[in-house]
């Protein structure tokens, strides 16, 4: 199974200005450690579009463009 989206998501955080904690808050899990957990273990498969669409808010980034990142790089595995 691949974690494309989690990986994407993780380098979009390093590059924001968020840390984990706040991040968590913002899109509502209930700590880092929730948010560590959700990044190191979901499965592509296992995102829900809303939660694609909440994180992307957060980040100030365009979920579609996102996704499509997503599935280019999903493309050259």
């Amino acid at each position: 199974m691949s974690r494309l989206i989690s990986n994407a998501f993780k380098d979009e955080i390093k590059r924001s200005h968020w840390t984990y904690d706040r991040f968590a808050e913002a899109v509502g899990l209930n700590s880092k450690q929730n948010l560590s957990f959700w990044l190191n273990h979901k499965e592509d498969d296992a995102w829900l579009y809303d939660d694609i669409k909440i994180f992307c808010r957060v980040l100030g980034i365009n979920h579609t463009l996102f996704l499509q990142d997503v599935d280019r790089k999903r493309g050259n595995n």
